[in-house]
């Protein structure tokens, strides 16, 4: 596949889920029900974030950087920015390599960072160089969970860019059979009928039905069905006013 050996199956042993809240907050729970079946699972997930940020940390589309000064010091951190990944404070540090040289990528309200993992030489980094993430490739071999910018919901264009992105993250996963959940997104709670947010969310989700079949889990509906609660063993009452 592009001239390259790829397995044909996923390794059934380990899981990793890729999004923003959604995806963080439930990883322990995912983590406990996979090690019940002897998987393991790493949490992607990074609350707060855009589609941008989660494709960077997964890889499957990197951090394109310039450098302050064009080279990355010999020690400590310098300011870079990204043609395709915007500041954040909400973006967690992750590590990887730029132009060969270790370190972690974070970010600061207004300024990304680069600090490289250890002293050395000075190395010069040509505009543009992809920040490449350590653990997202490692992961590109094994069963995983996309839940892709729901934080760009309500922006102009969101529902198409993430039906994009989320088909582009799919595709760049190796295995030729594929064991990728495309997990849809729900509406928050007090949305209005009419909120065009709404409206994205139910575009992205029909799209997500279409094109991956029996890989899409419907999060929407299952928020909204009778089923939740029975899987969460509350039971419900009528009150008679």
């Amino acid at each position: 596949m592009g001239g390259a050996v790829v397995p044909i199956l996923p390794d059934m042993t380990r899981m990793a889920g890729w999004g923003s809240s959604t995806m963080e907050y439930m990883g322990a729970e995912v983590a406990a029900e996979m090690a019940a079946l002897g998987v393991s699972y790493y949490n992607g997930g990074d609350a707060g974030v855009r589609a941008e940020h989660t494709l960077a940390q997964l890889g499957s589309h990197p951090a394109l950087i310039t450098v302050a000064g064009g080279s990355i010091p010999a020690s400590g951190p310098v300011d870079v920015t990204a043609s395709n990944v915007r500041a954040s404070s909400l973006l967690k540090s992750f590590s990887g390599t730029l132009a060969g040289v270790a370190g972690t990528l974070s970010s600061t309200a207004t300024t990304l960072v680069f600090t490289r993992a250890a002293a050395g030489d000075a190395v010069a980094v040509p505009a543009g160089t992809p920040f490449i993430p350590t653990v997202g490739p490692q992961y590109r071999d094994a069963v995983n969970i996309l839940n892709i910018g729901k934080n760009d919901i309500g922006g102009a264009g969101a529902d198409t860019m993430i039906i994009e992105k989320t088909a582009e993250a799919f595709a760049w996963m190796s295995p030729l059979v594929k064991r990728i959940v495309v997990m849809g997104h729900a509406v928050n709670r007090d949305t209005a009928d009419d909120s065009p947010g709404r409206a994205q969310i139910m575009t992205v989700n029909a799209a997500f039905a279409r094109a991956y079949g029996a890989l899409y889990f419907d999060l929407q509906s299952y928020m909204v069905s009778p089923q939740i609660w029975i899987d969460a063993g509350v039971t419900l009452s009528l009150i008679h006013i």
